[in-house]
């Protein structure tokens, strides 16, 4: 402690340049009023012989046998408390604990945290805010945050350590601190004055929106109104500064999540289409090659009583190639492996699927008319017993402005054609019908009546032109399509 003193008041120049746990110092070399530091040694040394002394103590032995055998996370600010926390865990339980700190070589926290991580491994981690970032710590479930720093996002990145992309664990937070303390009069303030002005938002939503909010206060200043208060509570212009922080903390998250709801609802309004997973499965088995194998499971999770439990949910899976696909919305989370083989995710956009997709659509030469038998399922599917044939178009709206051009939809037209010459566009869901049962269908090897394929020639030539024709208010916002007729399919 006495050689921290000495580094931090400029008595002792050193040139460092490695990462430590010290603060950052300032241009200007700091001189403290020996007087005034005297009597707060004095005060520090008078409080360890005061009952006080021990309540943080015993606070932490508590949370230690509520844990029972589990391993256990501790954080601190001074790398002195790391050093202090680390002797009494070690005196107390005759292990030492795995210990990070700011002068360790990556290599060498690395060793710590797999010494930690391993099942025959110490129970306990001590780190500073040295191991707040990067480190993967996910053995341990349970942490303890034995001060409280004044950048809520420390918190966060702390917590980050044991909670990982993946975990299955609920994990246990405990906070240690001194009641009265000026971080968390500080918490208290900003809280308070965060709570009047989102008054309107959803309280269960609070302490996620605590975490952001704060997270975009800067830490100097608010360092600076804190550290710089006159001893004792905070006072009406230490509140007052916290409080204007916070709602310029809060005008900045609200802005930010007000142009990213309004992106999000741009992107949910988006027509996902009508085809689905189980389509693309049986394309990609009749066209492929791909097989279906065994269901692979996805971890999701459920709230029950007052835990957040794993639940394996099961989706059908492919062989494609020389990989296993998830044909299903894994929503962006990892899938179990199966029998030891890693599991991928399936999409559209997958160079193999892409391929096989333009090879059936994009045909090397031209082809005709599709004859096909109608059965039960297609007039079914088209409710119409005097279908003769089906038309297919591509739509492609786009958008022009400032000389730029942009799409904006592509949408697939299919229309009916009835014995009465009647044309009908189907709606997307009896679309998809459709498309499902002519998939379905036999071919015909009697060749239509030329009058049948007149009647779907002129029936083309008359819905390109309507397809492509834009509205008045298209027109005036730079809106045109461009339309290509895709399949012509006569029943027979």
């Amino acid at each position: 402690m006495y050689a921290r003193l000495l580094k931090q008041i400029g008595l002792q120049n050193e040139s460092d340049d490695t990462v430590s746990d010290l603060e950052e110092r300032d241009d200007e070399v700091w001189t403290p009023d020996p007087v005034q530091l005297s009597e707060l040694l004095r005060e520090g040394i008078a409080l360890l012989q005061t009952e006080a002394a021990d309540a943080k103590w015993e606070a932490l032995c508590k949370v230690i046998e509520e844990a029972g055998d589990e391993k256990i996370v501790f954080f601190a600010q001074p790398v002195e408390t790391v050093g202090v926390v680390a002797a009494f865990l070690k005196k107390r339980f005759g292990v030492d604990p795995a210990i990070i700190i700011g002068n360790q070589s990556d290599d060498e926290r690395l060793s710590q945290v797999r010494q930690f991580q391993s099942p025959d491994g110490p129970r306990f981690l001590v780190s500073s805010r040295a191991g707040g970032e990067g480190l993967n710590m996910q053995r341990a479930r349970r942490l303890v945050h034995l001060d409280v720093p004044w950048n809520p996002m420390d918190l966060e990145q702390r917590v980050g350590r044991v909670h990982r992309f993946g975990s299955r664990k609920t994990i246990i937070v405990d906070t240690i601190v001194a009641a009265g303390s000026r971080e968390v009069d500080m918490y208290r303030i900003a809280r308070e004055k965060l709570a009047l002005i989102s008054s309107q938002l959803d309280p269960e939503q609070f302490e996620i929106l605590f975490s952001r909010v704060m997270s975009l206060v800067p830490p100097k200043e608010l360092e600076g109104v804190i550290g710089g208060a006159p001893p004792g509570p905070l006072g009406v212009q230490e509140s007052n500064a916290i409080g204007k922080l916070v709602t310029e903390g809060f005008k900045t998250w609200n802005s930010f999540d007000s142009t990213y709801r309004h992106e999000a609802e741009k992107i949910r309004s988006i027509d996902p289409g009508t085809a689905t997973w189980s389509d693309l499965a049986t394309f990609l088995t009749r066209y492929g090659d791909a097989s279906a194998t065994n269901d692979v499971g996805l971890p999701t999770f459920e709230f029950r009583n007052d835990e957040i439990v794993a639940v394996e949910e099961k989706l059908p899976a492919l062989q494609f190639g020389s990989k296993i696909y998830a044909c299903g919305d894994t929503g962006g989370l990892p899938i179990d492996s199966l029998n030891g083989q890693s599991v991928y995710s399936l999409g559209l956009n997958l160079p193999e699927v892409t391929e096989i997709l333009r090879s059936r659509f994009i045909p090397d030469k031209l082809v005709g008319c599709a004859l096909l038998r109608l059965d039960s399922d297609i007039q079914s599917a088209l409710n119409n017993e005097s279908i003769i044939g089906l038309l297919f178009f591509i739509r492609q709206t786009i958008h022009y402005e400032l000389g730029n051009s942009r799409e904006v939809t592509l949408s697939l037209v299919g229309v009916a054609l009835s014995s009465e010459r009647e044309v009908t566009e189907l709606t997307s869901d009896r679309q998809a019908d459709v498309v499902r049962s002519i998939t379905k269908a036999q071919r015909s090897k009697e060749p239509a009546l030329p009058e049948m394929i007149m009647n779907m020639k002129v029936a083309e030539n008359e819905m390109i032109p309507k397809l492509r024709m834009p509205s008045d208010e298209e027109i005036s916002r730079g809106i045109r399509h461009a339309v290509w007729p895709i399949a012509a399919i006569a029943f027979v």
